[in-house]
């Protein structure tokens, strides 16, 4: 999600549910207190054996974050796919791509539909909904897949999915059916499945990621590509006009940008894997943005975030298993 992300690169839950934002001007600290540097900060992270904790000053400003152990790792309650099956989810796609969600707590239980954004990391609730009325939540299911104790979220994002809600509330009411938008599904959550997002039929299909066809569909992919998954996004290899860098895909943002301190004139060639993707989409328009700074920390160059816009015009599978994007010609579905 773009407003997310942008901030600096990534909003992470605190142990006691709040987000967060990793930036690069903050105090990081080992499990013992010890000061350390960013980079070795997030590679802890990523892990997934610790906790963050935030670390204020005698004013109670936060100034930075702290690694707390999880201890003992519970093995996660997702159920698996069997292989050679799929499970396919009907979704609402209107710029965001919403999932049907329903949340339950020990004494109620409500459906709502969720944004399914790759540029956040976990399952973010939003609390000034359905928290206030029936308490916490002490688990989500989209469709028949369970995820326990998705953590709650507040301040920005709680504001962006309210404004998210209420805009999609009076332009498209009939698709919502009275339910609300009440969070995010982040990369996370799913990234244990072969993900398939075919925003033309308004499915995403999920399958075990051990199979051995590695996409939806059975023919050729138009064009693959291998990818980094660095702090829990997914950031991908490409060539723009020539120039050489790297994309984040995010589905939590509409629209397809490019960084407008690289590109003065408009996009004739935009290069994934061995195939210009423009050959299948010749007159998209680019969104030009100056996000340079917003980045400044990552290990590659940013000149480019694939949203939703130019996602449509293809089925995109996450391959979470081999780290792949397949782009599937969705022309004759």
């Amino acid at each position: 999600m773009k407003y997310i992300v942008l901030i600096w690169l990534l909003i992470l839950p605190l142990s006691n549910s709040a987000q967060v934002v990793i930036d690069k001007n903050s105090v990081y600290r080992d499990t013992s207190g010890h000061e350390i540097k960013q980079q070795e900060f997030i590679k802890r992270m990523n892990t997934g054996k610790f906790r963050i904790s935030s670390v204020k000053n005698d004013k109670g400003i936060v100034i930075g974050y702290q690694l707390i152990s999880r201890g003992v790792i519970k093995p996660s309650k997702f159920p698996n796919i069997p292989l050679g099956e799929e499970i396919s989810i009907d979704i609402i796609y209107h710029g965001h791509i919403l999932l049907p969600v329903t949340l339950k707590s020990k004494t109620a239980s409500e459906d709502v539909w969720m944004v399914y954004d790759t540029g956040t990391a976990t399952a973010l609730v939003d609390t000034s909904g359905f928290e206030l009325q029936h308490g916490k939540p002490e688990r989500l299911y989209i469709g028949g897949l369970q995820i326990e104790n998705p953590p709650g979220s507040s301040g920005a994002l709680a504001k962006i999915i309210g404004g998210i809600n209420e805009k999609y509330s009076k332009e498209i009411p009939e698709k919502l059916q009275g339910k609300k938008i009440s969070g995010v599904i982040g990369l996370l959550m799913l990234n244990r499945y072969s993900i398939s997002i075919d925003l033309k039929n308004r499915k995403i299909h999920l399958r075990n990621k051990d199979n051995v066809q590695r996409t939806l569909l059975p023919k050729p992919p138009i064009s693959e590509v291998s990818y980094r998954n660095y702090v829990y996004n997914i950031w991908f290899p490409l060539t723009i006009n020539n120039q050489r860098g790297y994309a984040h895909l995010d589905t939590g943002y509409p629209f397809t940008w490019v960084e407008k301190t690289k590109f003065n004139k408009p996009i004739s060639s935009y290069v994934v894997g061995r195939k210009d993707i423009l050959e299948a989409v010749p007159f998209f328009d680019f969104k030009p943005l100056s996000q340079a700074k917003n980045y400044s920390g990552l290990p590659f160059t940013l000149i480019a975030n694939m949203g939703n816009n130019l996602i449509e015009n293809f089925i995109l599978t996450i391959d979470s298993r081999d780290k792949k994007l397949f782009f599937e010609d969705n022309s004759g579905t």
